[in-house]
């Protein structure tokens, strides 16, 4: 069976209530996983604004192969080009690292236990501080580019 897509943008979707909705429900598991997603997407969308080309401008195979790039290789390019600073990369390469151990020692791990619970708990809400952070940078790269876009349609 095929799994359901959204087919909101990510940018458009209300990330917060979503994660907070999550971490009420006592879901903390998938709150982080969620953040995480989020941070990811946001890090790989933008992509598509730096530089001088639209993603429309960008065939459908090259844009599936920018969307391959994994996640480690996305945060060192956002900090290579000054996108985002060594404190929020430090940040999202350690929440990157907990969410790997988490994925790959899920089996082993007691979710219901308290303590867990909590530990996750602090992954999610760290996961939505960064978040908030990254698309407040997201939306100003977004407004750069348009003014740009802007200038060149005026000239």
């Amino acid at each position: 069976m095929p799994l359901k897509h959204n087919t909101t943008p990510f940018d458009k979707i209300d990330y917060k209530t979503m994660i907070n909705e999550e971490l009420t429900a006592n879901r903390q598991l998938s709150a982080f996983f969620l953040a995480h997603g989020f941070i990811e997407a946001y890090l790989k969308g933008w992509l598509y604004y730096i530089g001088n080309r639209d993603k429309s401008d960008l065939t459908k195979s090259l844009t599936d192969e920018i969307d391959k790039i994994n996640f480690k290789n996305v945060l060192l390019l956002h900090l290579a080009i000054g996108s985002i600073d060594s404190k929020l990369f430090s940040k999202i390469e350690a929440l990157n690292k907990e969410r790997n151990t988490l994925a790959h020692e899920l089996i082993k791990i007691d979710i219901k236990d308290a303590k867990v619970a909590n530990k996750l708990k602090k992954y999610a809400q760290m996961g939505l501080q960064i978040c908030n952070k990254i698309s407040v940078l997201y939306g100003a790269a977004l407004d750069k580019r348009a003014k740009e876009v802007e200038k060149l349609k005026l000239k």
